[in-house]
């Protein structure tokens, strides 16, 4: 009956590999866009408050571009959020073979 278990278990072995692979170079991915991201929000917000102090846009103006700041801050923060859905799925298939 066990090697009945391990048979059935087998096809998770190339699902894990899979996932593992895929974490690791989503990783990489999201940990250098997230420095060019990150320095993208950063001037957008320092040109959206400096140019709102110096009178050189309108309130509104400075709200869009603080916007566009914060979409381009939270898009790296978005990205680790999907790779931990994907890490915590390939826990569950580590899980589901040992168990």
């Amino acid at each position: 009956m066990t090697i009945l278990k391990r048979l059935v278990k087998i096809p998770l072995l190339p699902v894990i590999a899979v996932l593992t692979a895929a974490e690791w170079v989503a990783s990489f991915l999201v940990a250098l866009s997230g420095w060019i991201f990150i320095a993208i929000a950063g001037i957008a917000f320092l040109t959206a408050v400096l140019s709102y102090l110096m009178g050189l846009s309108d309130g509104p103006e400075a709200l869009r571009m603080l916007g566009a700041a914060f979409l381009f801050w939270s898009l790296p923060h978005i990205g680790n959020a999907l790779i931990a859905m994907v890490a915590a799925g390939r826990a569950y298939a580590e899980h589901l073979l040992l168990k």
